[in-house]
């Protein structure tokens, strides 16, 4: 994008052969891209990658959230021992 954004071509997933998207980007959009995409660079060569996205999350820190999501989405219904069952 940085460096051949006038001649960016974009393809609509849902039919990639047949639609070519490329000319609803107006030449200030592409500009707009590539001007992102510069400063984009600039920030991951100068701060690395995590500069851009983050910090990376801990593996079995995700794994413990995700596990803890679960649970927490787990509803229990009380036991009523006064009510016969069906």
């Amino acid at each position: 994008m940085r460096d051949n954004s006038a001649n960016l071509c974009v393809e609509d997933p849902a039919n990639p052969y047949g639609n070519d998207l490329s000319g609803l980007l107006s030449a200030d959009v592409k500009a707009q891209l590539a001007s992102a995409a510069t400063r984009t660079l600039a920030q991951i060569e100068a701060s690395g990658w995590e500069a851009v996205f983050g910090e990376a999350e801990n593996k079995e820190k995700a794994e413990k959230v995700q596990l803890l999501r679960k649970a927490a989405s787990v509803t229990v219904a009380p036991t009523r021992a006064w009510l016969p069952t069906k």
